[in-house]
């Protein structure tokens, strides 16, 4: 199955540029977000209705209004960091999983 080559983060988080940027190297796709990213969901509602209104396809409507904000291009000498630390992570977290159950005991 063919999949878009780019992700269009919307929301609080798309606003950071850093996140952004984060996302792009780590998934190694082109990271794109969108002008009021915060408001995607009032802005989506708005789509459907107004493409009721005029009869036209809801998506073409889309494409014609909501405008890319920024694009962040993924860089790949950050991804092995990201790996490395996420191995890390994983090990750490694994190691300390009998603490963390202790912290999330109702017991006190």
């Amino acid at each position: 199955m063919k999949t878009s080559d780019k992700i269009r983060f919307v929301g609080g988080g798309a606003l950071s540029p850093v996140t952004c940027q984060m996302l792009a190297d780590i998934t190694g796709f082109p990271i794109e977000n969108v002008e009021n990213s915060q408001e995607i969901g009032a802005v989506g509602t708005a789509l459907v209705v107004a493409a009721g209104i005029r009869n036209v396809d809801v998506l073409e409507l889309a494409k014609e209004l909501v405008k890319v904000g920024n694009v962040y291009t993924p860089n790949p000498e950050n991804k092995e960091v990201y790996e490395r630390n996420y191995r890390v992570f994983k090990k750490l977290y694994k190691a300390n999983a009998v603490y963390f159950r202790e912290l999330n005991s109702p017991k006190r």
